[in-house]
């Protein structure tokens, strides 16, 4: 779901901004986002935290093991081949991609991991995101970083670190065990929940500023899953992914 809600953003971006659609792009960034969610899905499926925030994804991981190597290697063939027909779009990649394949690895001191620096999860989840939907869709068709387009890529930073944030707060238990400094962690459930809102609602007032109808759609619907989150019911991977909805949304307007 994840690998179609960023082909959902890019969508959108190219759609707000008028650009040439590169079809190629969409794989990219399809293809990209599979390898770096299935990569740290396959690294730390056994940590403490996983088993206690993820306990069914971590055995569904273990059961799948080899069948989800070998299709993260078919997509890194994938990624290569399409790379080398849009060379322009291999600045962003490879600014991208190290980051999010280091996200858990434990090579800082005293053996933490990015994910584990005090109160930047979200905002590196965000960060990467944006590297995905809105750097590498307009490098790869030479868009220039218009003022409009520094704000769209903005107002996604916003929906998916508002999102990424509110993830965080069902897994403050597993978070805590492992010593992983999330928002959620450093300023409670209830405050953090603040903050996903002030993100979401951030990015809703860009989307109006720039005039996109589908992100204040997006807005709209990210401050709806917000105010009705509910960290004692994991509902949240049940909703519609909000990269889907921007690109229903612009695919309709």
């Amino acid at each position: 779901m994840r690998a179609i809600a960023a082909m959902g953003y890019t969508f959108s971006v190219y759609k707000t901004l008028n650009l040439p659609q590169n079809y190629l792009v969409f794989a990219l960034v399809s293809a990209l986002t599979y390898i770096i969610y299935n990569y740290n899905y396959v690294i730390n499926y056994s940590q403490t935290d996983d088993k206690v925030n993820m306990k069914d994804r971590s055995n569904w991981i273990f059961q799948h093991l080899s069948q989800l190597k070998i299709s993260i290697i078919l997509a890194t063939v994938i990624s290569l081949f399409i790379i080398t027909m849009i060379p322009a779009a291999l600045p962003p990649v490879l600014f991208g991609i190290a980051p999010a394949l280091g996200y858990t690895l434990k090579f800082l001191p005293e053996g933490k991991s990015p994910k584990q620096l005090p109160g930047v999860k979200a905002f590196y989840v965000g960060t990467l995101w944006t590297v995905l939907v809105a750097w590498i869709p307009l490098a790869a068709v030479g868009g220039a970083w218009t003022q409009k387009a520094v704000l769209l890529a903005l107002a996604c930073f916003c929906f998916i670190a508002s999102s990424s944030n509110l993830n965080d707060i069902h897994d403050i238990e597993g978070d805590k065990l492992v010593g992983t400094m999330t928002l959620a962690v450093l300023v409670g459930a209830k405050n953090a929940k603040i903050i996903s809102l002030i993100l979401a609602i951030l990015g809703g007032s860009i989307s109006v500023l720039i005039g996109s109808i589908p992100f204040v759609i997006v807005a709209t619907y990210v401050v709806i899953i917000v105010t009705t989150y509910n960290s004692e019911i994991k509902t949240i991977e049940k909703r519609i992914p909000h990269g889907i909805v921007a690109g229903l949304a612009s695919l309709c307007i």
